[in-house]
């Protein structure tokens, strides 16, 4: 149960949100870039592109943001402030507003599994599911 709960909770935010947006939204165009990218044959930087996405970035993101980030902000705030700041800046650094919408019930998703959970573990195990869900969608 413990890890059943980060991986089918991220893979289906990703899959809800997903649909959502693509019903809100034109496909951003870093998702078309990467499309293009994966259309020729599979050599070594599809592969190293695949492996940064779904695994490096996670772990790197969640260290920053719910580790580092959290840990600085627990300083001088309660953890309830210190889950919504935390959630709110990991899904507004994405910048585009369609990203920024689809990442933010994942954010909060991922600050809940801090929260309750005491480490990243959780929150970077669903956050890898949700890349990796997001790349097979993309690509499929």
């Amino acid at each position: 149960m413990r890890y059943l709960t980060p991986i089918l909770g991220a893979a289906g935010i990703n899959l809800v949100t997903s649909f959502l947006i693509s019903q809100m939204f034109e496909a951003p165009l870093a998702t078309k870039e990467i499309q293009g990218f994966f259309e020729a044959p599979y050599g070594f930087e599809q592969y190293l592109t695949l492996f940064i996405l779904v695994i490096m970035l996670p772990i790197l993101e969640e260290w920053i943001f719910r580790s580092v980030l959290w840990k600085f902000l627990n300083k001088y705030m309660s953890l309830d402030r210190t889950f919504i700041a935390v959630s709110m800046l990991f899904a507004l650094c994405h910048v585009q507003l369609p990203v920024v919408l689809g990442l933010l019930p994942l954010s909060f998703f991922l600050g809940y599994l801090r929260k309750t959970q005491g480490s990243i573990e959780g929150s970077t195990l669903a956050h890898i599911t949700h890349n990796l869900v997001g790349v097979l969608v993309t690509l499929l």
